[in-house]
C-alpha cells in the first residue's frame, strides 16, 4: 500500500514537471567560454525537467547518446575551479 502511494506520488510529480513551463536563457559572449545563464521555472523539478530536455535535444543534434552527454558534463563539473578568476583549470 505504501509502495502504491509513494509511486503515485512520484507520478504526480513527474506529470507537474512534464506540464510546467520552463525557461532557459544562456548567452555567451563571443571569446569567452563561460554562459550568462537565467532558469525560470514554477519548482524544482520543473527546471530538472527542462534541464532534461536540452540535454535530449543536445545529444540529438550532436549525434550522441544522452548518457556520453551526461558523461562528459560529470567530467566537467569535477574539473577544480581557480577561485581567485572563477574559471575551471
Amino acid at each position: 500500500m505504501e509502495k502504491d502511494m509513494a509511486y503515485e506520488a512520484n507520478q504526480a510529480a513527474i506529470r507537474e514537471a512534464v506540464e510546467a513551463e520552463v525557461t532557459i536563457t544562456l548567452e555567451k559572449e563571443k571569446g569567452s567560454d563561460t554562459f550568462r545563464r537565467k532558469i525560470e521555472a514554477s519548482s524544482a523539478s520543473a527546471a530538472l525537467n527542462g534541464l532534461a530536455v536540452l540535454l535530449k535535444e543536445y545529444a540529438r543534434v550532436v549525434g550522441v547518446s544522452e548518457i556520453q552527454v551526461l558523461a562528459l558534463l560529470a567530467t566537467v563539473m569535477t574539473v577544480p575551479v581557480r577561485k581567485e578568476r572563477g574559471e575551471h583549470v
